[in-house]
């Protein structure tokens, strides 16, 4: 069996979550100020989410797609009859997959 780590796709900006904003409506004795306070939270709370999804998709492309140590001890314990499994479990897991 050959298992290559494949790299990673990289991921655009267009194809990150998009945040809208969304304005409730403001009661009428709101003033101006008020509203733009407000309007200002919102974009740095979006910003915030924003710089927090970009450094989650950064951690994740620096990641491998597969995890070689262990695909490499599973080998090793494959070809040195060490590896069990359980059949009426990988059976049930089998059945399980087909339901869906």
């Amino acid at each position: 069996m050959n298992i290559t780590n494949k790299s990673t796709l990289s991921v655009e900006q267009n194809q990150k979550v998009s945040n809208t904003l969304e304005q409730p409506a403001l009661p009428e004795n709101r003033t101006e100020k008020q509203q733009a306070h407000n309007q200002s939270n919102a974009v740095n709370q979006v910003s915030a989410l924003s710089k927090s999804v970009d450094a989650t998709f950064e951690t994740l492309a620096s990641k491998p797609d597969v995890d070689m140590q262990k695909v490499a001890d599973v080998k090793a314990a494959i070809a040195n009859g060490e590896f069990q499994l359980d059949e009426a479990s990988l059976v049930e897991a089998l059945l399980e997959m087909h339901k869906k």
